[in-house]
């Protein structure tokens, strides 16, 4: 099985992956991300206090965000996922 194709696809494999392993020069610099210095949220104020942590059910913390369509998803993939199918009492 010495064929072209399979040649070409070892060829473009080893380059590919090759490609992953190239050094950063000696010159590169860092860039300085001014936003992340002034970026503030309440919600890592009040996870990231100890007493407050204990007011949250953690299992459930995608309700922190207050995002409904993050709140749709984690429904649907609920919803949808058979292995939670399975398991649900009653289930037939």
């Amino acid at each position: 099985m010495n064929t072209p194709g399979l040649k070409y696809f070892a060829l473009v494999l080893v380059a590919v992956v090759g490609s992953g392993c190239i050094r950063v020069g000696p010159e590169y610099e860092s860039p300085e991300l001014k936003w992340t210095d002034e970026w503030e949220t309440e919600m890592y104020r009040e996870i990231g206090d100890p007493l407050a942590q204990t007011g949250f059910d953690l299992r459930f913390w995608w309700l922190l965000f207050n995002d409904p369509v993050l709140n749709d998803l984690i429904e649907l993939a609920k919803q949808e996922n058979p292995v939670l199918q399975i398991a649900r009492p009653g289930a037939a």
